[in-house]
């Protein structure tokens, strides 16, 4: 029998917290690049700040509906589009831990290497 989907829903919101969807967050084609928190502000409409701060959270508690919705979208990551889901999940799988090679060519590398630890850290805690 299937799952419904809001609970599957909801099972892919806990696997992709603030931090993940941030980390996920690039652009489209063959070269693809990090977004910038700017990008992701403007795509939102959120201001920066609350941009930076979301993009620390290793969970979705705190954060309110609305910007829970904005931030999501604008970061690439609709839980609502299987198929988005469905590369999420490869990319996690198959890659992301091994190679980021979008994000090491980022300018800023340092803030999201520390936002992987913390990414990592948060999954460890949670299924150990």
């Amino acid at each position: 029998m299937r799952k419904p989907f809001s609970e599957i829903f909801w099972q892919r919101v806990d696997r992709f917290p603030p931090v993940a969807c941030r980390i996920l967050a690039r652009t489209e084609g063959r070269k693809p690049r990090a977004l910038t928190a700017v990008e992701i502000a403007t795509r939102s409409g959120l201001p920066v700040d609350t941009v930076h701060w979301l993009s620390r959270q290793t969970d979705w508690s705190g954060v309110t509906v609305g910007d829970f919705q904005t931030f999501s979208k604008a970061t690439g990551m609709d839980f609502a589009d299987a198929g988005q889901m469905r590369r999420a999940n490869q990319y996690v799988q198959k890659r992301l831990l091994r190679k980021v090679s979008y994000l090491r060519k980022s300018e800023d590398w340092a803030m999201y290497k520390e936002l992987l630890s913390r990414w990592a850290n948060a999954r460890s805690t949670a299924s150990g």
